[in-house]
């Protein structure tokens, strides 16, 4: 049975909790996903945040970075942030609220 754990003090819930958790959101919400969108969404902004994927690794219980990458899911707007940052560009050390639109301005030739 998988666990999630909420903070590292906190008590592990387990899978059949959130399940029910989210059931309840979505029904609330008006929402439709299933619960492994949001193991997805976790990943791929664990990732972009450039952080370790072994840690990621870790995290999601998968002792390849194979697995992992079945999760990760980059934006266009990460890869042209990354490629400018090899680059040296210092417009990618600026707070932009739109990353989308910083990867169109900035793109490289």
């Amino acid at each position: 049975m998988g666990f999630v754990q909420r903070a590292r003090r906190e008590k592990k819930l387990s899978l059949s909790t959130c399940e029910n958790w989210h059931k309840k959101v979505c029904e609330a919400t008006g929402v439709s996903c299933v619960i492994y969108d949001m193991r997805h969404t976790f990943a791929t902004r664990f990732a972009a945040s450039g952080k370790s994927l072994a840690t990621l690794a870790q995290i999601l219980g998968h002792s390849s970075l194979r697995s992992v990458m079945k999760y990760v899911h980059p934006s266009q707007a990460d890869q042209d942030r990354a490629m400018l940052e090899l680059d040296g560009d210092p417009r990618v050390t600026q707070v932009s609220p739109e990353p989308e639109k910083l990867a169109k301005t900035n793109r490289l030739p």
